[in-house]
């Protein structure tokens, strides 16, 4: 990648992103499943929070962490949204599922 482009990139956001995407993959998150993510880079850190409610509103299903970001820190955000992701889902099953 050019310099001139590297510096164009708001790599923050781009962790940040890359947290927030896996755990709606994860999720299998769409614009039918009330679920959010918000990931932030803060120094050298990732703090994430997210969220998901069955359909009905009746539960609600939330995890938040912050890591510290080390050399890989694009796999360690993408991680962080799956380990997360994972860990709803295992609790919430079938109950996040629009039946």
């Amino acid at each position: 990648m050019s310099d001139a482009l590297n510096k164009c990139i708001d790599w923050n956001a781009w962790l940040e992103i890359a947290a927030e995407r896996e755990f709606l993959d994860v999720l299998d998150g769409s614009c039918r499943t009330a679920i959010g993510a918000l990931a932030r880079v803060d120094g050298g850190r990732l703090r994430f929070i997210g969220e998901v409610l069955a359909p009905d509103g009746s539960r609600r299903w939330r995890r938040s962490e912050t890591i510290e970001l080390g050399e890989d820190a694009f796999a360690q955000a993408v991680a962080l949204g799956d380990k997360l992701g994972g860990e709803i889902a295992d609790e919430a099953g079938d109950e996040i599922l629009d039946t």
